[in-house]
């Protein structure tokens, strides 16, 4: 798993999102693929992953890697 966005286009950023980090040992470690895209007024988020502290924690890091806050965006 990479903690690092990855730019596919200009304006389209693939980040890879731990799924159940607390639960799942480090060997079988998954991962959602959440794709954010920049529109004129904010940016579309697609899967924003699993609703657990750990993925929350990895998202805003990867967010935070663009300089994306969370306010920052406008529909998921």
């Amino acid at each position: 798993m990479k903690e690092k966005p990855v730019q596919i286009l200009p304006g389209i950023y693939m980040l890879e999102v731990p799924f159940l980090p607390d639960f799942i040992p480090q060997a079988e470690l998954s991962t959602t693929l959440c794709y954010l895209v920049e529109e004129k007024d904010g940016w579309l988020m697609v899967d924003s992953g699993y609703n657990d502290s750990g993925s929350f924690d990895s998202l805003c890091r990867q967010l935070s890697a663009l300089g994306i806050s969370l306010k920052d965006l406008r529909w998921l």
